[in-house]
């Protein structure tokens, strides 16, 4: 069992096109099977009655199979929906803040400062994120057309990746250099598995002090945090 597990994550964690596609095969026809388990409990009993008393069934015999339909429909919903919510579940609270990304180069006046957040997936499953939101402003400054690198992407069982702002010229923050100013970043990020619509949303605010003169340094302290289900 340990050897199969281990194979199924590996496949999960590997970029084979054939083996996703099945993925989300399976998933589309779990989310039929319970559509289909709901049309039979509600709709399998009234189209038993129906032909029964059509064809002259005797009305015990009626009543034992409309009643065996409405079971059967209930136990394959609620099976089904124990999957889709075991699936759910697996990737709650797995989309792990590390702390923030610094960087400050003093001798480059067009990228003198950038800022970002350091992100973990804890899930035993690949996990894919789309950031939302992300704004930093550092004292009162900040960005007012930010163009990003990108708004996501996909992290492997057990890695990190490092998200961060657009870096800050030096003319936007030349007030602050040789001081010790505070600032901000506030940020929402959607995740679950790969190639599916994504099922968590993590929310934060974190507060952020920066010393802008050498030894350089940057603390943070969070403000705010939320995951909860979309």
């Amino acid at each position: 069992m340990r050897r199969l597990d281990a194979a199924i994550l590996w496949l999960m964690d590997s970029n084979e096109t054939w083996f996703r596609r099945a993925i989300k095969f399976l998933g589309d026809l779990r989310n039929i099977l319970f559509g289909a388990g709901i049309v039979a409990a509600i709709f399998g009993p009234i189209a038993v009655t129906i032909m029964g008393y059509v064809e002259g069934v005797p009305r015990a015999y009626i009543v034992v199979l409309a009643t065996a339909m409405v079971a059967f429909g209930i136990v394959i919903a609620d099976r089904i929906a124990a999957w889709i919510a075991r699936t759910r579940g697996d990737y709650a609270y797995t989309l792990a803040y590390e702390g923030v990304y610094f960087g400050f180069d003093e001798g480059n006046p067009d990228h003198i400062l950038q800022v970002g957040i350091n992100l973990r997936n804890m899930c035993a499953h690949p996990s894919s994120y789309r950031v939302r939101r992300f704004d930093v402003v550092i004292g009162t400054r900040t960005l007012p057309n930010p163009r990003f690198d990108s708004t996501g992407g996909f992290i492997p069982r057990g890695a990190s990746r490092r998200y961060t702002y657009p870096s800050f010229p030096r003319s936007t923050v030349e007030e602050f250099l040789g001081k010790q100013i505070d600032g901000s970043i506030t940020m929402e990020i959607e995740y679950g598995y790969p190639d599916r619509r994504a099922v968590r949303l993590l929310t934060m605010k974190i507060a952020i002090m920066m010393k802008l003169r050498e030894p350089v340094a940057c603390l943070d302290s969070i403000i705010s945090e939320r995951d909860s289900r979309l």
